[in-house]
């Protein structure tokens, strides 16, 4: 059985693609981050995330979203703070 699961190159050009469609989306992180906080609890979940990446046509498996998320998670606290967009994206 093959083993389903994407090589970490593929996540870093997934993840590359992801950032330059958040550049083209929003003039800064903070309105990034301002509008993908959905809940305004002052962090982006994991549903929130999905959402967007699904709104732009990312119909990811669990897997792929998952290793995605934990890339933006920067502290790995479960959710994504502006610090982690600000220590992942820059």
């Amino acid at each position: 059985m093959k083993e389903n699961k994407v090589e970490f190159e593929d996540i870093d050009k997934l993840t590359n693609t992801i950032m330059r469609k958040f550049a083209e989306q929003w003039n800064t992180l903070q309105k990034a981050f301002n509008d993908m906080c959905k809940s305004k609890e002052g962090n982006v979940k994991k549903y929130d995330l999905e959402h967007l990446l699904e709104h732009w046509g990312f119909h990811l498996k669990p897997k792929v979203f998952e290793q995605i998320f934990q890339k933006l998670d920067y502290d790995k606290d479960g959710v994504i703070s502006y610090q982690d967009l600000q220590n992942t994206v820059g």
